[in-house]
């Protein structure tokens, strides 16, 4: 949605109450102001349908105890702990967005200076990339981007033209990371030895693929 600058007249302590809100929701002047005159003469912006899906996928979790909230502002954010040495903890990020066949962007990061654990992560994200080249590409509308790093895991969200309301989107999310986190306890307590079955029996289930 297209924005531009307009100049108007307010008085100091409106301006200094909305600045305060604004930062205990996470946002800036102009992006509060704006999300009160939408919601005054009822248009849902796109910030706000963002802040619903988050709010959806919460709900989501809200009786499963593998993952705990870590915020709901403008991202959404959950960690889950590995049993495994250390017990590390991974936390799971999404950024939504707006753009054409692209709900947003996941990225996975595990909390560790534990090298072998590095590395067992390394070699089950690049098992994870083969499964989903390998089976996923004709149920998505476009090709997503996949990036490895050292702890680290980021994947571009399809959005598919099944996907057609705030509650679907929630519910696509929350399927991802629920098999993303499922399988990849599965390797760790199997010591790696794990083949494609059980990301094929579980991502089978979800309604939406992104």
């Amino acid at each position: 949605m297209a924005k531009s600058a307009y100049s108007i007249i307010l008085d100091d302590d409106i301006v200094a109450a909305i600045d305060k809100m604004a930062y205990s929701l996470g946002t800036n002047r102009s992006g509060l102001i704006n999300r009160i005159l939408a919601e005054k003469v009822s248009y849902v912006t796109p910030e706000q349908r963002i802040q619903h899906i988050i709010e959806l996928v919460l709900d989501n979790i809200s009786d499963n105890m593998t993952f705990q909230p870590l915020s709901a502002g403008t991202n959404l954010m959950l960690k889950s702990a590995v049993k495994y040495k250390y017990n590390p903890t991974v936390k799971y990020s999404v950024t939504l967005s707006t753009g054409n066949h692209i709900l947003g962007e996941l990225k996975v990061s595990l909390r560790t200076q534990n090298t072998a654990l590095l590395a067992e992560l390394d070699n089950f994200l690049n098992k994870w990339v083969g499964w989903e080249k390998a089976y996923l590409p004709d149920k998505l509308p476009v090709s997503v981007h996949y990036t490895i790093e050292t702890g680290r895991f980021t994947r571009q969200l399809a959005l598919p033209d099944t996907v057609k309301n705030d509650d679907m989107a929630a519910q696509a999310i929350w399927d991802y990371i629920n098999v993303f986190d499922s399988v990849m306890k599965q390797y760790f307590h199997n010591g790696g030895d794990i083949d494609e079955k059980p990301y094929l029996a579980l991502i089978a289930k979800c309604k939406y693929p992104i």
